[in-house]
């Protein structure tokens, strides 16, 4: 008898085996992969990348020196701010849990980018929206930065 060869790489063996659900489940994961790779193809460049202001280069470097913990989290809400530099509610809990730290370390990284106004944050419920302020990193745009959810004006020259 000759065997027949269909050119899937899965286990047909083990597809045989498979209960209804779980078979849904394994074809549902597959789907929602072929997705997120059709989502990743379709992103254009300014969706991909963020645009630092080269005058805060030097503000972040040296507040690197002072607080290593702050320019880490600045950096961490910058990779999942949206297009407006708007991060969704988060507590400090949670973005400790997703960076590896304490919650009181977080804390402390938070007020230093509140004090030199690289960030903002506004109330909503028991957690914090996060905006990055537009005049240091930017993920859209240049000519969208109107749109920015940081209200405040200006960053701290402190450092400068």
């Amino acid at each position: 008898m000759r065997s027949l060869y269909v050119g899937d790489d899965r286990d047909i063996a083990k597809m045989n085996q498979m209960t209804h659900e779980e078979r849904m489940a394994d074809l549902r994961l597959e789907d929602e992969a072929k997705a997120r790779r059709r989502r990743l193809k379709n992103i254009g460049p300014f969706r991909r990348y963020s645009q630092l202001n080269n005058a805060y280069c030097l503000t972040i470097s040296r507040l690197a020196r002072q607080s290593p913990m702050a320019v880490s989290l600045f950096f961490f809400l910058a990779s999942i701010a949206d297009r407006r530099n708007a991060v969704k509610p988060m507590t400090q809990a949670e973005m400790a849990k997703k960076i590896g730290a304490s919650q009181p370390a977080v804390s402390d990284a938070i007020k230093t980018l509140l004090e030199h106004k690289l960030i903002s944050a506004r109330k909503d419920g028991k957690a914090n929206v996060y905006a990055i302020n537009h005049a240091v990193l930017w993920r859209d745009k240049k000519d969208k930065t109107r749109l920015s959810e940081f209200k405040e004006v200006g960053a701290s020259e402190e450092l400068l």
